[in-house]
């Protein structure tokens, strides 16, 4: 545990290096070190509120910290009644809340503007409700007590099985892929493509991977093609790079959701070995750890492939109908609110009030 902690504080010193010295991170002349030193005191800070999260809370740290951010994005993004600027809305320059900027153009009788800013916050809704249904969606293994007869429990295998992690892993190897080809960029050699304005790749491998929905105009591309079908303005250019990126995306997603399922306990060896040391077996089978992994192997090897994929399909779906927060995002926020509200079901349902664990059964 030392060594892991040691090994996250070195990492967020050389991540900070490396997304100031390369521009992902802004930084004007003569600040360099300084906005690398915050970038990095403020990921040390993050593994240390972590640990103290872990020690005496429950859930992890930095999942909280997330969801939380997220969170501040998806309420500032839907209720801010100011502008950019800070200052109050006017006929010029619109509110940044997409809720105050639906009435403020209802109110001016512009029906294009007002169903630009209502598509995001329908598909945010939807997002949400579409990841916490599939989250829903388990196969139980029903599991009984060798020696307790008459008792037993069921051991769920959720559909989006390992979570949001191959989604984190696939954002992060994309980001670092930006970043490398901005330094070879940088130096003359352009192999992964050559980059514009604000870092966004304009040709090359990576601009068939980076997500597009940093390069279009509006907060989502179906938005975009609203409103060119109501104006009879010409479609956006960017409509064919959501195919390979999509594609890019679920093709990682699988093979990260692989990876992990297999690297941190959760593959049906593990898990076998875990109910059998537990003392419990599959109703009607001899108590033998090589049966659970058999009846194991039949649902976790296509979860994981199948939970790869949703999570990369949810992912490219939020961000082409513009959910508010992102794909990713909106994905993260969900999926740890809900594993908190989980593990907080699970390891306090007895401690809690009558009326709140009613509350939360339900």
């Amino acid at each position: 545990m030392g060594t892991q902690k040691l090994l996250a504080l070195a990492f967020c010193v050389v991540q900070a290096v490396a997304f100031v010295s390369f521009g992902a991170i802004p930084a004007q002349a003569g600040m360099t070190g300084f906005v690398i030193a915050q970038v990095a005191v403020g990921g040390i800070l993050i593994v240390l509120m972590d640990e103290v999260i872990s020690k005496w809370g429950f859930g992890s740290g930095v999942s909280l910290f997330i969801a939380s951010g997220v969170s501040m994005q998806i309420i500032q993004r839907l209720l801010n009644p100011l502008t950019a600027e800070g200052t109050l809305p006017s006929a010029a320059e619109g509110a940044v809340g997409y809720i105050p900027q639906a009435f403020q153009t209802l109110a001016a009788g512009n029906l294009v503007e007002t169903a630009a800013s209502l598509i995001p916050i329908i598909f945010t809704v939807l997002v949400f409700f579409l990841v916490i249904y599939l989250n829903a969606m388990k196969v139980e293994i029903p599991l009984a007590f060798g020696q307790v007869k008459g008792f037993g429990q069921r051991y769920p295998l959720s559909l989006l099985y390992t979570s949001v992690i191959p989604i984190i892993f696939t954002h992060a190897m994309l980001a670092n892929l930006n970043i490398m080809g901005q330094m070879l960029a940088d130096r003359g050699m352009p192999i992964l493509g050559r980059f514009g304005e604000g870092g966004i790749p304009e040709s090359g491998l990576l601009y068939w991977i980076y997500s597009p929905q940093a390069a279009t105009p509006r907060d989502g591309l179906l938005t975009e093609i609203v409103v060119s079908r109501i104006t009879e303005a010409p479609l956006p250019e960017i409509t064919t790079a959501w195919i390979p990126y999509a594609a890019t995306v679920c093709a990682l997603t699988i093979i990260f959701s692989v990876f992990w399922a297999k690297t941190s306990g959760q593959d049906s060896k593990t898990v076998a070995e875990r109910i059998h040391n537990m003392g419990m077996s599959v109703p009607g089978y001899r108590r033998d750890k090589r049966i659970i992994k058999r009846i194991l192997d039949r649902y976790i090897p296509y979860l994981a492939v199948l939970s790869g994929l949703f999570i990369g399909l949810l992912s490219v779906f939020a961000d082409f109908f513009g959910a508010v927060g992102g794909g990713i995002g909106i994905l993260l926020a969900t999926m740890i609110i809900y594993k908190l509200y989980e593990e907080l079901a699970q390891q306090h349902m007895e401690d809690m009030h009558p009326a709140l664990r009613q509350f939360m059964n339900k």
